[in-house]
């Protein structure tokens, strides 16, 4: 009877069902069914196609209404969002380019995801946009690889008049992407279903298929059983695939059927229709989920009612998957399949009334052993669902059930749940004394995660705040440790309002817990507390009775643990509260030495020599080892923190005796580290550290235990390094061999790494030495075709040699998408434009782009090749203003090929090629961040001025403003290495006082990114305003204020990527000294009151002791009453300073009465 009531139309109210228990009305059920709109699609007929000029304008129905955007917006990727159709005309006629980017992609492809108004679609097509571009395979840009407009408006945009008009303006409807994906498949997605529906009566072919072989059409019977065509079919669709014979049982590769299809998407009409036709209501998918299981999850109550009268087993999983209650609770939905995943949903109260009306078991458990009790403890809960684990108790639920780690609800409620639950539980008869296998009691628990007001209920109910887990621990020791539960709180520790920790330690200190109760390691809370920067949970503990000076195992007071976990607020704490600032531990160490450089080489890394020094003679050992023999000038260069002052620090670890060639474990020597540390060295500092450690003495033919001299390690490397000449320069064998013979000529070959294959024979090393199996490696030889040692060694008569030998021309090289055609490996290697000529010849295409960047095989010679070869491909008729990405492809990496040039390239003679060819000087690039620079702004990157040179004579403009309002003069002064690039600039009427949108002048990039001091003396020279910022208050029109000055900038850059410029070097101290020899005032505050040596204690404490010399005030006083000095005294990088150690002395002896 029921089942027909549904299939009339009407859902039964179950609330109002006449056989429901008073007990279970008051505790379990709703209040009253409410109305609920039908999921199932309308069956009405779908209405007649509808044109773009019939369809009105869709307007945001936002309240209140946002603020419209303006041009100024247009790069902004939710500008179509907002805009109107009206705005979008009026930035065209301002002269926008319909083509420029938005969220790094062409235009269209935001405007398809998000406009509301189809006739901005019309408007931007009219100005050139193009409906059929296609993204590519780099940056994301709204899409997958190879969408068109209408695929992202498709998947995102829920208009249908945004289809129609991307169809009126011609986009292909069927196109495809580079997965096979037709617009159609793309709409699968969109939240409107009447968007694939305009699709296809649009045209839409309904049986094109992807590359996985899924029909386009999401309503076909061939997509029977999948979640899309139970999303988006109607009934009436639905119904006739039963008609027409579809199996009503079979399963997908997840072992799901269509029940559970329609029971994951709230089709009560589509569970009747599949029951009535035979489905089995208890097929269960490959993780043993039922479609009760999946139906548990939603908050409809009449398809499980309909499952349940058709059969479907009450309590199916049992002890496995666990039973549909359990899901009910948990939220797991049950479906084994990528859309569903295992995501939670919120608790169903719906089904839990349906399932415990009909007789649900409470103390089912799953595999794990988990109770619907228990599970409910570990949910949100909220309105009428608060008081969840009662009802469930008051219903018969065990409240001392066990799951498989010997758990009980008390044990689960301790670690989750406020006072009244664990009241009741603890009152519905629950042991609070159990313990699970491990030995946790419930305050245990509580330590971890539970709330303060807990700790008091269990205590007073007979819990032992004092009793060890199976790991020999205390609660107590449990709240002070680190754990996902109270670490977060560990960045922002408040002294005016305790943290958790703090509370939970308090409360069970009050309860009686012991202040010194030891851990296996002889640790005491006291030990394990002092990661907390809320130093109020170190004076609980003291004060509650914990002995200050306690030893650990290894003898370690936690004074020595602070000091070596760098707790400065910790360390003036427990020294006030008496803790003994000379005691050792098992290993002679004193509990607070003048340095703790600790286990690595950060601290000398970043510390001035001055303060090194210090340390050294306070008594550091020099050549001290770490567990891998390293010594700390080892660990120094081998470290990411490397170096602030390093020329002078290895001096100082030289003049106190270091051995600069000690070896570590593995035969390396400080050398041998630091050369193969360019990934921790940033590539300008790694040459400096080279070089100091070579004018220490170190020895360039040492050899590790593979019998590798820094040389061998320095020679795999693609680029031309310069390591590889200092090294040869400071003598090093160029035909020394390594234990596998190998000579660094070889590795290089082996590595395909030709500029430094060719470094390594100008400086003369042997070609004809035989490799370790008696070879001598031919780098032309055809077997490495499609390398670029190759072609950087192959003539024109190689490579006609090979092709006859049957070499590819056409072949791709490299991995995956990264994959380019061999023309442009050979385009970018190549000296010989005789070999271009010969590949082209032999129908190799100048055309030919990569898979990911996009690059022609002339971007590939503009960027590291030779002018000859840049003429070739010219000449074979390569577009010299072919951008390497465009209206067909992902907007990420927007370059020419003279872009590439002006960056990369140090030869000008490829500059000047490409501009006789026709480049466009002026082309606007549309890197992501760094949208519309010219060649010029790349051009300062360049350490050749004649690039720029060629640039300027060619026109282009000394003064173009990017997007974010940056003038070639900035970039250069940010990137440049060479100070000749700046004085050509500035001599050519470059703006040394331009602002960029952020407020900075060209100075202030300089000494925000720059690491060579020279640039920062050029600016000045030029007239840059040393102390140039903005005034207090002050709002410029146009731009961001900007209240720093070039030295405070200097000073605090540190690993911020700010507007696509690459990462600010650490370590600046030679540009902080170039900006105050330049007259930067040493005087002037920021808003905190800071002078530039208050800055440099907190966050560059290399540069201390040159401001001191420079003549910076030491006892100027910020506006939080602190001195520079003060600062100093905290920093690690300044215990060596003589000012530093008489203050901490004076500290260190400082006790609390």
């Amino acid at each position: 009877m029921m089942r027909q009531f549904a299939l009339a139309g009407h859902r039964p109210c179950i609330a109002g069902v006449p056989t429901a228990p008073l007990l279970l009305a008051l505790l379990l059920l709703l209040p009253a069914c409410s109305a609920k709109r039908s999921a199932d699609p309308a069956d009405a007929s779908p209405p007649p196609r509808l044109l773009f000029a019939d369809l009105p304008p869709t307007r945001p129905t936002t309240n209140p209404t946002p603020a419209q955007p303006s041009c100024d917006h247009w790069p902004n990727g939710d500008f179509f969002t907002l805009a109107s159709a009206d705005l979008v005309r009026e930035c065209l006629e301002k002269g926008v380019d319909p083509r420029d980017p938005v969220n790094n992609a062409p235009a269209i492809f935001s405007a398809a995801r998000t406009a509301t108004d189809p006739a901005v679609i019309g408007l931007l097509t009219a100005a050139g946009a193009d409906p059929n571009a296609r993204l590519g395979e780099g940056r994301r840009g709204g899409g997958r690889p190879g969408y068109t407009s209408l695929h992202s408006a498709a998947t995102n945009n829920p208009t249908p008049g945004i289809i129609v008009a991307l169809l009126e303006a011609g986009a292909d409807i069927n196109a495809r992407s580079n997965e096979g994906a037709t617009p159609l498949h793309a709409a699968w997605g969109n939240p409107n279903p009447a968007v694939f529906r305009e699709l296809l009566r649009s045209g839409a072919d309904p049986l094109a298929r992807d590359e996985r072989g899924r029909v386009a059409d999401p309503t076909s019977c061939l997509n029977w059983n999948t979640d899309v065509f139970n999303r988006l079919t109607s009934p009436s669709e639905f119904d006739q695939c039963v008609r027409l014979g579809e199996d009503v049982n079979t399963r997908d590769s997840d072992g799901n059927a269509p029940l559970h299809w329609a029971a994951a998407t709230d089709r009560p009409t589509a569970v009747t229709t599949l029951l009535d036709a035979g489905a089995d209501p208890n097929v269960q998918n490959n993780i043993g989920a039922t479609p009760l299981h999946v139906g548990s999850t939603n908050q409809r109550a009449d398809i499980l009612t309909l499952l349940l009268d058709a059969g479907a087993e009450l309590n199916a999983g049992e002890g496995a998957w666990g039973t549909p209650l359990l899901h009910a609770i948990s939220g797991r939905n049950g479906m084994s399949n990528r859309r569903f995943p295992w995501r939670p949903r919120g608790i169903s109260e719906a089904a839990i009334n349906v399932l415990v009306e009909a007789g649900a078991n409470l103390n089912a458990t799953d595999s794990a052993g988990t109770t619907p009790l228990m599970q409910s403890l570990n949910r949100r809960r909220e309105g009428t669902l608060a008081d969840l684990p009662m009802r469930l108790l008051s219903l018969g639920a065990d409240p001392n059930s066990r799951d498989i780690q010997g758990r009980t609800p008390l044990l689960v409620a301790a670690s989750t749940e406020g006072p009244a639950v664990i009241r009741a539980l603890i009152e519905a008869g629950a042991d609070p004394r159990a313990l699970s296998n491990d030995g946790t009691s419930a305050l245990h628990a509580a330590a971890v995660s539970g709330v303060p007001e807990a700790i008091p209920i269990l205590a007073d109910a007979g819990v032992d705040p004092n009793g060890l887990n199976d790991d020999g621990v205390v609660p107590l020791q449990l709240v002070v440790t680190p754990s996902e539960s109270n670490r977060w709180w560990l960045p922002w520790g408040n002294e005016a309002a305790p943290s958790p920790t703090a509370l939970r330690a308090a409360a069970l200190l009050t309860a009686g817990a012991n202040p010194n109760a030891r851990n296996p390691e002889g640790d005491t809370p006291l030990h394990l507390s002092l990661w907390h920067r809320d130093t109020t949970l170190v004076r609980e503990l003291v004060q509650a009775g914990a002995n200050v000076n306690a030893r650990n195992d290894k003898g370690e007071t936690p004074l020595h643990l602070a000091r070596a976990q760098g707790r400065r607020p910790t360390i003036r704490t427990l020294l006030r509260l008496g803790a003994d600032p000379d005691a050792r531990d098992n290993a002679g160490r004193l509990a607070d030495p003048v340095c703790y450089w600790g286990p690595g080489g950060e601290v000398p890394a970043g510390a001035p020599a001055e303060s090194v020094r210090g340390c050294l003679e306070s008594g550091i050992p020099v050549d001290a080892r770490d567990e891998d023999g390293a010594t700390y000038l080892a660990r120094m260069v081998s470290s990411r923190s490397c170096c602030a002052d390093v020329a002078n620090v290895v001096q100082v670890f030289v003049a106190a005796g270091a051995d600069v060639n000690a070896r570590d474990d593995a035969g390396r020597t400080p050398l041998h580290r630091a050369v193969t540390n360019p990934g921790r060295i940033r590539g300008w500092l790694l040459p400096v550290v080279i070089s100091a450690l070579l004018d220490a003495g170190a020895d360039p033919n040492a050899r590790d235990s593979e019998g590798s001299t820094p040389l061998h390690l320095a020679a795999g490397g693609a680029e031309a390094s310069p390591l590889v000449s200092l090294l040869i320069e400071a003598g090093a064998d160029l035909n020394g061999r390594n234990n596998a013979g190998e000579t660094p000529l070889h590795i290089a070959f082996r590595s395909d790494a030709p500029a430094t294959a060719r470094t390594l024979l100008q400086y003369g090393a042997d070609p004809a030495v035989p490799d370790g199996a008696g070879a001598v490696p031919d780098p032309a030889a055809c077997d490495r075709w499609g390398t670029s040692t190759f072609f950087t060694f192959a003539t024109a008569d190689i490579v006609a040699g090979c092709i006859a030998a049957g070499a590819d021309v056409r072949s791709m090289h490299g991995r995956g998408r990264l994959a380019v055609p061999l023309i442009s490996v050979a385009a970018g290697s190549s000296r010989d434009p005789g070999a271009i000529s010969v590949l082209l010849e032999a129908g190799a295409d100048p055309h030919a782009r990569d898979a990911f960047y996009q690059y022609t095989p002339l971007h590939h010679a503009a960027r590291s090749g030779h002018p000859g070869v840049a003429v070739a491909l010219l000449e074979a008729g390569a577009d010299p203003n072919a951008w390497a990405t465009g209206f067909n492809i992902d907007w990420g990496w927007g370059w020419t090929p003279l872009h590439l040039a002006a960056r990369s390239n140090p030869d000008h003679g490829v500059v000047k090629a490409l501009l006789e060819a026709g480049a466009d000087f002026d082309a606007r690039s549309g890197e992501s961040y760094r949208e519309g620079l010219t060649p010029l702004h790349y051009a300062g990157w360049n350490s050749n001025r004649g690039v720029a040179a060629a640039l300027l004579d060619a026109g282009a403009d000394i003064n173009a403003l990017s997007r974010g309002g940056r003038t070639p003069l900035h970039d250069a002064a940010g990137n440049a290495s060479n100070p000749a690039v700046i004085e050509l600039l500035i001599a050519a009427g470059a703006d040394v006082h331009a602002r960029d949108n952020n407020g900075d002048t060209p100075l202030h990039s300089a000494a925000w990114y720059n690491p060579h001091p020279q640039i920062v003396t050029a600016l000045i020279a030029g007239g840059a305003d040393v102390d140039a910022r903005d005034p207090e208050g002050y709002a410029p029109s146009g731009r961001r204020a900007n209240s720093r000055t070039p030295l405070f900038m200097a000073i605090r850059r540190d690993g911020v990527f700010s507007g696509g410029q690459p990462m600010p070097s650490r370590f600046n101290v030679p540009v902080v000294a170039a900006l105050v020899r330049g007259g930067a005032d040493l005087k002037q505050t920021d808003k905190y009151g800071q002078t530039p040596l208050h800055a440099v204690a907190l966050v560059r404490p290399a540069a201390y002791p040159l401001l001191i010399r420079m003549g910076a005030d030491p006892n100027v006083r910020d506006a939080y009453g602190k001195t520079p000095l003060d600062y100093a005294v905290e920093s690690g990088s300044l215990e060596g300073l003589p000012e530093v150690r008489r203050l901490r002395e004076a500290m260190r002896r400082s006790r609390e009465p």
